[in-house]
């Protein structure tokens, strides 16, 4: 029997779910196999809960590290198991870490939720030389 993770979204017994702690925070409690998060979700269905540790470190590659390497591990988790449903849930940068993560398609078809809380998205555009003069012009003006 199910229970509701989020709008429409269920938890069943031998899901895997994933707590991604977000920047300057590798040490934070909420991640914790023992924590009240991972606490709530158990009674909710028979899952496992899987804290994911990162450098927390404020850079882009060091999120692109963290993403590589929770995407092996969630892929070799995903492997050796009866193929469970995948639930992440992400603070802050943790979230980030989870999306590239999840460019892995294999991954990303495993994946039933994704929750971010908190979490800055990064989204970067390619801008001309023109676009930043005339920025540059009006923010000076």
């Amino acid at each position: 029997m199910g229970s509701s993770l989020s709008h429409g979204a269920h938890l069943t017994d031998g899901d895997v779910v994933f707590l991604i702690h977000g920047t300057f925070a590798a040490d934070a409690k909420w991640v914790d196999i023992d924590g009240e998060i991972a606490r709530s979700l158990r009674a909710r269905a028979a899952v496992k809960i899987v804290p994911f540790r990162w450098s927390g470190l404020n850079s882009h590659k060091t999120r692109l590290a963290a993403g590589r390497d929770l995407e092996k591990y969630a892929l070799d988790l995903v492997c050796s198991s009866s193929s469970p449903n995948i639930h992440f849930i992400g603070h802050s940068h943790g979230g980030n870490v989870a999306l590239y993560a999840l460019r892995n398609l294999a991954l990303f078809n495993q994946t039933k939720t994704i929750s971010f809380l908190g979490a800055p998205f990064i989204q970067i555009t390619q801008r001309t030389i023109e676009d930043r003069i005339l920025f540059f012009s009006r923010a000076t003006a």
